[in-house]
């Protein structure tokens, strides 16, 4: 179980989730799962995730590619927050999965 924690405070917004992942009962271990693809003075966008650890990093990898890239749909070219959320759906390997 994945625990994702966001509170709001009179100065802002505190982001924090768990790292423990698992494989069967014997097998755990840890993984990073909030990421910071925000751009200072401009936008704050963090993304905390659960569930497959591959997919999780999949889609990670494709919105990393994206950025580095300046693809016209990455999290950074998005001008409001409607179409960066169109952005996440736009990632292959979410399409795949629906």
């Amino acid at each position: 179980m994945t625990y994702c924690l966001g509170i709001t405070t009179h100065s802002g917004l505190i982001m924090a989730a768990d790292s423990r992942t698992h494989a069967g009962v014997d097998k755990i271990s840890s993984f990073q799962k909030l990421f910071d693809f925000s751009i200072p003075g401009e936008r704050i966008i963090l993304m905390c995730n659960s569930g497959s650890l591959s997919l999780t990093q999949g889609v990670l990898t494709v919105l990393r590619r994206d950025i580095k890239a300046q693809a016209e749909t990455s999290l950074h070219a998005c001008p409001t927050l409607y179409p960066t959320f169109r952005c996440l759906e736009s990632v292959e390997i979410i399409r795949n999965l629906a």
